[in-house]
């Protein structure tokens, strides 16, 4: 598993938003974990790629 931690997103929607449209998933012991949306992930990925580059 690859865990990338993101201390600053910008050009994203804000918190509560992110959180509603969060995935939950469940591994096998029960445990689950929130995640942001597949579509705001590559939106902030998007982002902070531009910002390295400049």
């Amino acid at each position: 598993m690859r865990v990338d931690v993101m201390t600053k997103m910008r050009g994203v929607s804000d918190f509560a938003t992110l959180w509603e449209r969060r995935a939950t998933f469940g591994d096998a012991h029960g445990a689950e974990f929130n995640l942001l949306s597949i579509l705001d992930l590559v939106q902030a990925k998007k982002c902070s790629a531009a910002m390295i580059g400049r």
